[in-house]
């Protein structure tokens, strides 16, 4: 994990790897605003959502292997929030 600062905000970056079809739940218990993308293994923006990856329930199945990046970020946060991760690998 890394993290980025700037006036108000900060960002935890995460890098994990993935298998295309593997399945991923994402979600962020933050005490302010939050937000969070997913970057594919070439760095184009593969999913964004506010608390939960995917939005509501179940699972996003990732579209390609190689190495992914999440981005948390966090506005305006006094402190960092919970980040929950569960990777099923098929």
């Amino acid at each position: 994990m890394s993290t980025k600062y700037g006036l108000g905000w900060y960002a935890d970056f995460y890098t994990f790897t993935g298998a295309a079809g593997d399945w991923i739940s994402i979600s962020l218990s933050a005490v302010c605003t939050s937000r969070m993308v997913l970057y594919d293994p070439n760095g184009l923006e593969a999913q964004y959502e506010s608390v939960r990856m995917p939005e509501g329930s179940g699972y996003y199945t990732l579209p390609m292997t190689g190495w992914y990046t999440l981005r948390g970020d966090h506005i305006l946060c006094r402190s960092h929030g919970k980040l929950y991760f569960d990777h099923i690998k098929l």
